[in-house]
């Protein structure tokens, strides 16, 4: 009687192995590729907290096989005897030759996977299939789904592990080189309890693939040969960080990017840029100490493509500021007729952004993924890609100017003396205001017309005279009139005026009223 019962009990049981299956094979499924599956991987941790164009310093690698199950992790310091040819600069600030755990130098994600993995084939004397570059933020999201974990009798938890086990690696012996040697296999140690207790955990590895996928989406987590390329493009501008002696101190940098794009005159732009940086940090040995290192900022080629190097030292609490300035600058567009500017940061690293783009007055943002209010578009927050690319399109203005103020003014009020002089010659004096620059040709054309409002006696002003003020925006007139007209009106008309954009005035009228 028993018996259909456990036969649907197994159906359920297999349903739901299958759809866990099936969940877990698509999450993965970047991976299944027979090199991925049956050839030798190479993992690498860095530490973004020592932070390098690629990640960070190389803090432990190992070798990941699938099938048959096989893996095994050693410190960076492993080859310490190894120089792998002279330092590149700034990192030839610190040592004379490049050591194996320094090589997280390339900006290209693809080239610096390859560039480890040659090394390592060089000393290890054997072929990889791909090489994973896994940064300590994905190691603790990662983490929190199997902790908190006990391990030599301390609690580690997701808030906690980065701490703790810098401080466990960093209380050594000095001066016994056993200690020295070995400071590092408790991360070792950790890593594979941490594994084994992931594969008993219910549903770790699926969630596991989610943080996984998450984090080779953003360009933090690499695989060669299966991600998609990270590099950046000629529209980028590029921050790089090389922590060259403040211990974990890039933990605690706020490091922001501050952008304003204006168009001061049709098509040509100005572009201001600050990099600031904040050492958020206390003094907390090994943590938290005084960074030491160099800032990069490459800019993209419409910019001039130069790359700035920002040596600095910044103690906990200090800051470091500077400021680009960029003049008379053609905005490229890509097929599509966006204009666009790309923002690639170090792996793994924070970055935060403040950009505004301002097109000339009239125009309008649309499109792209920037916050957009009429011509000003804007973007505050996080760069969460490696790569990142802000695009907009600007609709160019199709309105003609208008008249937002009119009325008759005593010319003898004027700033300048040589135009209150010359305006004073005439009967009635007249000052408009537009919403927008505007521009005369040979065209121009004003006339006042009587309304008659406060007589039958028809005499319209005769037009004399007119200048177009600095700001573009105000214009004065000048007309005579032999015998005035007390509280009369007169309809303004004027014509051949254009904004930037050449379109035209409309002709009006508006009211003049001399008193």
């Amino acid at each position: 009687m028993l018996r259909p019962f456990f036969l649907q009990v197994l159906k359920v049981v297999i349903v739901i192995l299958v759809i866990l299956l099936g969940i877990t094979l698509w999450i993965f499924r970047p991976f299944l590729t027979p090199s991925f599956l049956l050839g030798t991987n190479l993992i690498v941790l860095t530490n973004e907290f020592e932070a390098r164009p690629c990640g960070g310093f190389i803090t432990a690698f190992g070798e990941v096989q699938f099938f048959p199950p096989k893996v095994f992790l050693k410190n960076s310091y492993h080859f310490e005897g190894a120089d792998l040819g002279p330092n590149i600069a700034p990192l030839d600030q610190v040592a004379t030759d490049m050591k194996f755990w320094d090589l997280a130098i390339d900006t290209d994600l693809e080239q610096c996977a390859r560039r480890i993995e040659l090394s390592y084939e060089s000393l290890e004397k054997k072929e990889i299939d791909h090489t994973i570059l896994l940064n300590f933020g994905a190691v603790e999201r990662i983490f929190a789904l199997v902790g908190p974990m006990k391990f030599e009798r301390k609690l580690y938890t997701k808030e906690n592990l980065f701490a703790e086990l810098s401080r466990k690696v960093s209380d050594v012996d000095r001066h016994d080189e056993i200690s020295l040697q070995k400071r590092k296999s408790p991360l070792s140690r950790f890593g594979k309890k941490a594994i084994l207790k992931s594969i008993f955990t219910p549903f770790a590895p699926i969630r596991a693939g989610i943080i996984l996928r998450d984090e080779m989406k953003n360009g933090d987590v690499f695989v060669s040969g299966i991600s998609t390329p990270v590099t950046p493009s000629d529209k980028d501008i590029v921050i790089r960080e090389w922590n060259l002696g403040g211990a974990k101190s890039s933990r605690y940098l706020q490091k922001e990017l501050e952008i304003s794009i204006r168009e001061e005159i049709p098509e040509e732009w100005n572009t201001n840029i600050t990099f600031a940086v904040e050492h958020l940090g206390h003094f907390d040995e090994p943590l938290s100490t005084s960074w030491k290192g160099v800032f990069e900022v490459q800019f993209p080629e419409f910019l001039g493509g130069q790359i700035t190097s920002i040596p600095a030292e910044l103690a906990p609490g200090e800051t470091l500021s500077e400021s680009f300035e960029f003049t008379d600058i053609a905005l490229p567009s890509n097929e599509d007729g966006l204009q666009e500017l790309g923002i690639f940061r170090s792996r793994g690293q924070d970055l935060l952004i403040d950009l505004s783009v301002s097109a000339y007055p009239q125009q309008s943002l649309s499109k792209g993924n920037l916050n957009i209010r009429d011509n000003v578009g804007t973007y505050y927050g996080p760069v969460k890609k490696v790569s990142t690319c802000f695009g907009w399109e600007i609709e160019a203005d199709k309105s003609a100017p208008f008249v937002t103020l009119h009325e008759v003014v005593d010319p003898s009020g004027f700033s300048d003396s040589e135009l209150s002089q010359r305006f004073d010659a005439y009967d009635i004096v007249g000052e408009i205001h537009f919403n927008e620059s505007v521009f005369d040709g040979e065209d121009v054309k004003v006339s006042l017309q009587d309304k008659n409002h406060a007589n039958n006696i028809h005499n319209d002003p005769t037009f004399v005279d007119y200048e177009i003020l600095e700001d573009q925006r105000t214009m004065i007139l000048g007309f005579n009139q032999p015998t005035a007209q007390e509280n009369e009106r007169y309809f303004l008309h004027l014509q051949g005026l254009r904004d930037s954009y050449g379109n035209e005035i409309e002709s009006g009228p508006w009211t003049l009223i001399p008193r």
